[in-house]
């Protein structure tokens, strides 16, 4: 994944971080949360779309960034999402004991390809997307490690 390679027991280790996160969307001064593997209707019902994708460009796996790079690269990914169309708004990620808490976006209708090829564009080791109607999942950019945990609504996209 763009020039460093993360760890199978990392990734594991990731995979169930992100797993227990909170996501959240920001919209109409309300707080939108999605969790892994369950629906997000009500924010369906509110931005219609076919396809849903939160992704971030802060703190890629195994670098360590200061917050300046990080705002330097939310900048840049924001820019891109402008510069091709996407209709975007603003989302947040944290850990289930509130100690982290990392900017990032939703974006709409970016096919599941499309947004695969935007997280390694910016180097991140996991995404959430999913279809309409369809609970929210969980992709992460790497190849199965053989002793995975089985978790459900996580994908491993290779």
């Amino acid at each position: 994944m763009n020039g460093y390679s993360v760890p199978d027991p990392e990734k594991c280790r990731l995979a169930r971080a992100w797993c227990a996160a909170r996501y959240e969307v920001l919209l109409d001064e309300r707080v939108w949360p999605l969790r892994i593997g369950k629906p997000a209707a009500a924010l369906e019902a509110r931005l219609p779309a076919r396809d849903y994708l939160w992704i971030t460009a802060w703190n890629p796996p195994l670098t360590t960034r200061t917050d300046e790079d990080n705002r330097a690269a939310d900048r840049h990914l924001r820019a891109r999402l402008g510069e091709a169309g996407h209709v975007h708004v603003p989302a947040r990620a944290g850990d289930d004991r509130g100690g982290w808490l990392e900017p990032g976006w939703l974006v709409l209708d970016l096919a599941r390809e499309d947004a695969d090829a935007l997280a390694r564009a910016f180097s991140q080791g996991g995404i959430l997307h999913w279809r309409q109607g369809q609970p929210v999942r969980l992709r992460l950019m790497w190849t199965r490690p053989g002793d995975a945990p089985d978790l459900p609504a996580v994908e491993w996209a290779g």
